[in-house]
């Protein structure tokens, strides 16, 4: 008998021995495991769901993250205290240059 089987075995043992144990407790104190075992399955899923968010949202950060690296790498044109990427700019555009001109 392989270990997977032997795993399987045990499981079905382990779960016919729970389900015998509630079987002999009274009406009040089965609806009391019940309770418990749902709350702690949902518990459980909760979590797995949030942990699977949590790494998506991660994935996301450091894609958003590498976008904003990528971008800050491009050059940039400076007006004073101004700073104007060259991807803003129209490339069919000439720049205004409006030098006190009317």
């Amino acid at each position: 008998m392989g270990f997977a089987e032997k795993t399987v075995a045990g499981l079905i043992a382990i779960t016919c021995i729970a389900m015998l144990l509630r079987m002999a407790l009274g009406a009040r104190r089965r609806q009391k495991l019940d309770n418990a075992v749902l709350n702690f399955w949902q518990t459980a899923k909760r979590r797995t769901a949030r942990m699977y968010r949590r790494q998506a949202t991660k994935k996301e950060a450091r894609k958003a993250t590498q976008e904003i690296l990528q971008r800050m790498r491009q050059p940039v044109e400076r007006h004073g205290n101004v700073i104007s990427p060259k991807a803003f700019k129209r490339p069919d555009k000439q720049p205004d240059r409006n030098d006190g001109e009317v």
